[in-house]
């Protein structure tokens, strides 16, 4: 069978870079789909093409940790810190591994973020977040919970295909513990892959890895200009769509996941 590919952006609406780069990639062939933050400068801008280009996919990237939340601070106490941001992504994991996350925090934030995305009349395809924290055990307990009212079947799984070898990141060692949790519930690809810094080379033997075989494979970028580290995802996703096409891979989109 051939390897089917989702080439997909995050981040679309974080700001007007991230968001005309974003559009771009989909003019020039190289995306099919997006996840939208819900509450950031272009998040209107990002929702607009989004109605417009129903033949690509577009989902929810929600937010926990570093920018503001859509709900009023005062009513996610354990999801902000003093000053009614959510928290860096070091401390929020911290507090879920230690119990210290509200479930009910998680779920009123949820709730507030697919509704304002609904509000802007996007049919969403699928939900992933900001930082991958929703592989934590609030966010998948919660999700269990939201994603039905709002008639979401699929979920980003955690990352299974790497270009470096560190043994540092949690993913290497709870991964495959995560992606059981996620499919256990929800849609999602037989594998997921993104950049993890902005000097990470692919060699034609990892393009093999991540494209050749059976199954539905998730290629994550977040294209952009200004910010070196989105230059530099931008560039690696014309060469990993150029690869794609040489070794005849299909490229579909989340709505298709579960369909094919």
């Amino acid at each position: 069978m051939v390897r089917r590919v989702i080439l997909h952006a995050d981040d679309f609406g974080f700001d007007d870079d991230a968001t005309d780069a974003t559009i771009r990639c989909f003019g020039e062939g190289t995306l099919t789909s997006a996840t939208i933050m819900a509450n950031m400068p272009a998040s209107e801008r990002a929702a607009s093409y989004a109605r417009a280009h129903s033949e690509f996919s577009f989902g929810a990237h929600l937010v926990y940790v570093d920018e503001r939340p859509v709900c009023d601070a005062a009513k996610i106490a354990t999801l902000v810190s003093s000053d009614g941001s959510f928290l860096p992504t070091p401390e929020l994991r911290k507090r879920a591994l230690l119990g210290r996350i509200s479930e009910e925090d998680v779920i009123r934030e949820t709730e507030a973020q697919l509704g304002r995305l609904r509000d802007f009349g996007i049919p969403l395809s699928h939900v992933d977040s900001h930082g991958h924290t929703h592989k934590l055990a609030p966010m998948r307990r919660a999700f269990a919970r939201v994603l039905p009212r709002f008639g979401i079947e699929r979920v980003r799984t955690a990352q299974s295909l790497f270009a470096s070898k560190s043994l540092l990141r949690p993913t290497r060692w709870l991964g495959r513990y995560w992606d059981w949790q996620i499919r256990r519930r929800w849609k999602t690809t037989d594998d997921f892959y993104m950049m993890s810094s902005k000097d990470e080379m692919l060699t034609d033997r990892q393009f093999d890895t991540i494209v050749d075989g059976n199954g539905v494979v998730e290629a994550g970028f977040h294209p952009g200009t200004i910010e070196s580290w989105r230059a530099a995802e931008r560039d690696a996703l014309e060469r990993f769509v150029e690869a794609c096409r040489g070794r005849g891979a299909a490229l579909i989109t989340w709505n298709d996941v579960g369909n094919t």
